[in-house]
């Protein structure tokens, strides 16, 4: 039963692994989609952040989404965003289209970025919680990762000898412009991640928020004895029944301190600069004297 625990929540950790590679795969397109398009300094820069608006968006509109249709159907939503983003940016034919689609993966990103974990937590036993929910952090950081690595694999394929007799549009995306391959990969995970929702069950908390408690209790008896299932769902039932509270309530009393090092956590990552590193890294790298390859090849490295 563990590990069927730790299974489901590999599987809706994905959307870390997913947040973390369209995060950073941009990192090995700047360059080549900057001289393509003749970008100017402040286009460059919206194309890095265009990504960020949409996940902002996504963020905005996760929660009331997943409480109306559930966390899974809106998780599904996510992957299929980041699908078409990935098949979007690899057939885009103007500067404005590829915006576009990198809008459309950073509203998965923010959706993923919400529900991945609430799931995982809405899923897990108590006493498995935290342990469960960290995966999510861990996914990001391999997502970002194995980004690095695909992007330096790339760009050294796009220089051998490996596509001479290929047609024009597979050397366009894999030689002459490599950048659409390097985006368009996100698909083979994205695809992963899709099929593997399919086998997950609902989440019991939102079951029980609908009224649908025999069906909740039906998949809580999948990874916990009878008794244990009937605590966790009374445990709901009687958070649910309790009175909504102002924000101000939510820093006083037991959960001031936790919630004040959760928010500082949040804003100190963000202001130690980690954004900057991952997308511009093999850019600083290139200004420092190295070409493309040597540059993405040396920020995975940086990263190990």
């Amino acid at each position: 039963m563990k590990n069927n625990i730790t299974f489901l929540a590999l599987i809706a950790a994905l959307g870390g692994f997913l947040f973390g590679y369209d995060t950073a795969i941009i990192s090995g397109t700047i360059s080549l989609v900057k001289a393509q398009f003749e970008l100017s300094t402040s286009m460059e820069g919206w194309y890095v952040s265009s990504a960020l608006v949409g996940t902002i968006l996504g963020v905005s509109i996760a929660g009331i989404l997943s409480d109306k249709y559930g966390r899974k159907n809106i998780l599904v939503t996510s992957g299929i965003f980041f699908a078409l983003s990935a098949i979007g940016c690899t057939i885009s034919g103007t500067f404005t289209e590829l915006v576009l689609y990198r809008l459309l993966g950073g509203v998965g990103v923010g959706i993923a970025s919400m529900l991945s974990p609430l799931y995982i937590s809405e899923i897990a036993p108590a006493k498995n919680r935290g342990r469960l929910v960290a995966l999510y952090q861990l996914a990001i950081a391999s997502g970002v990762l194995v980004a690095y690595f695909v992007n330096s694999y790339l760009l050294s394929l796009s220089t051998s000898n490996g596509f001479e007799e290929s047609s024009e549009m597979v050397r366009k995306i894999y030689v002459s412009e490599v950048w659409r391959a390097m985006l368009g990969s996100e698909i083979i995970p994205a695809v992963i991640f899709l099929l593997l929702l399919l086998i997950i069950p609902k989440s019991p908390r939102w079951l029980i928020m609908n009224g649908e408690t025999t069906k909740a209790k039906k998949i809580l008896l999948r990874f916990t004895d009878a008794e244990e299932a009937d605590n966790e769902i009374q445990n709901v039932e009687e958070v649910l029944s309790k009175r909504s509270v102002k924000i101000k309530e939510l820093f006083s009393g037991s959960f001031k301190i936790a919630l004040l090092i959760g928010i500082s956590l949040a804003i100190l990552s963000q202001l130690s600069g980690i954004n900057a590193i991952i997308y511009f890294g093999p850019k600083i790298l290139e200004e420092g004297g190295l070409q493309l390859g040597e540059a993405l090849g040396g920020k995975s490295l940086l990263v190990l």
